[in-house]
């Protein structure tokens, strides 16, 4: 939620040990406080690409160690598919630039969850990679914009005003991903 995105997980046991999870994110905040803490300017704001506030879904395949889903240690396996358009805006309130990308992202999970009653609470570490290789380079002039797609970053235009100031958008661990969750659920 630092990053104004909630997640909702719904999860059904298919077998004893086996378990199917869809996770869709809302964006809920444009102009979520890690932006901020990252460096970032404040004129960079974030919007769902997908259907309406919705940026997309995971996908994941859940191993429970211990036979019983929803209790005990999971291995699972996640695709991740999520739009995101990026924005900036000048002094004015004109847009500055604009960046469209979908974190489409392959994780293995590692997890413990603890059932009391009807209610689950649970936390997984995520070890992954970004699948998609989208870039971005810009190199602002007081003549003109340069972009170029063939390099590592994901950068975006914060100032314009000469010389320009572009910050990069990806972690700095890309193309690794390394998250973690925390799940407070009730189960049916």
């Amino acid at each position: 939620m630092l990053w104004g995105r909630l997640p909702v997980e719904a999860e059904i046991g298919l077998l004893s040990f086996l378990s199917f999870q869809v996770v869709p994110i809302f964006v809920m905040n444009d102009s979520p406080p890690t932006f901020n803490l990252e460096g970032r300017e404040d004129n960079l704001t974030q919007h769902s690409n997908g259907l309406g506030p919705i940026s997309g879904a995971s996908f994941g395949v859940g191993f429970w160690l211990n036979g019983t889903p929803f209790k005990g240690y999971v291995l699972r396996a996640v695709f991740t598919n999520y739009s995101y358009t990026y924005k900036t805006v000048d002094a004015d309130g004109n847009p500055l630039d604009q960046v469209n990308f979908v974190e489409r992202r392959l994780l293995g999970e590692f997890g413990s969850y603890s059932r009391i009653g009807a209610f689950i609470i649970g936390g997984t570490l995520q070890l992954g990679a970004e699948l998609n290789k989208q870039g971005r380079c810009v190199s602002v002039t007081a003549t003109r914009r340069i972009e170029t797609e063939d390099c590592e970053e994901l950068e975006i235009v914060v100032d314009d005003t000469p010389p320009g100031t572009a910050v990069n958008l990806r972690p700095s661990l890309h193309p690794a991903v390394f998250d973690f969750t925390f799940t407070l659920g009730v189960a049916f």
